[in-house]
């Protein structure tokens, strides 16, 4: 028996979150705050979601009065709360949870989002044929990185985390894919070796 969970949801335009990295988040609408002083208080998930106006495959549609649909599987996480400003903003982190699938839309009486979400567990485990390809797409992520980390702990810290995998395809997600449909791709993929190849067919050889 799949096991489903409640959830709150984050709708964003162009914003695609890959669960295996801490997300840092400045929340300022009424709705949201509310949303996430719940989340916090009754430790709900939240899951950022890629929102959407028009109707697309793969989306569900919420309650919103520009995003009409959101994709169905996204990225959860468990908010922090780091920092409130005297006006009541909120700067947050996502810490990772996990993957899942919006199953169905619950009917609350409230002013955001909630669903029923579904687990969605990757396959994890490289093959050997796809190393070569794993460790061209670390390399580039290890330079680019020395550039855009001006400090060097910073830098090392980076270097580290990125011995993970599933970790390095999220980092590569965040800071060198800019377009989201592409990054949206990469997190619905459930094998972690689908996501190396096409990630690098599509940074080095498109």
């Amino acid at each position: 028996m799949k096991v489903k969970t409640k959830v709150f949801l984050f709708p964003l335009p162009s914003t695609v979150y890959q669960p295996v990295i801490r997300k840092p988040l400045r929340i300022f609408e009424p709705r949201y705050l509310k949303m996430i002083n719940t989340a916090v208080a009754e430790n709900v998930p939240v899951a950022l979601c890629y929102g959407l106006k028009d109707y697309e495959e793969g989306t569900i549609g919420i309650d919103h009065e520009s995003l009409h649909y959101v994709k169905e599987v996204c990225g959860c996480g468990r908010p922090l709360v780091i920092d409130e400003t005297e006006d009541g903003e909120l700067m947050i982190i996502l810490e990772p949870y996990k993957k899942v699938l919006i199953e169905s839309i619950i009917s609350d009486s409230i002013d955001y989002n909630v669903a029923s979400v579904r687990e969605i567990i990757d396959f994890e485990s490289v093959m050997p044929e796809n190393f070569l390809h794993l460790n061209q797409l670390k390399n580039h992520f290890i330079l680019w990185s020395k550039a855009y980390f001006k400090n060097e702990d910073e830098r090392k810290e980076i270097a580290r985390v990125a011995e993970d995998y599933e970790v390095l395809i999220a980092l590569f997600c965040e800071f060198i894919v800019f377009d989201p449909t592409i990054k949206q791709q990469i997190l619905e993929f459930e094998d972690i070796n689908d996501k190396i190849s096409f990630l690098y067919d599509y940074h080095f050889r498109s």
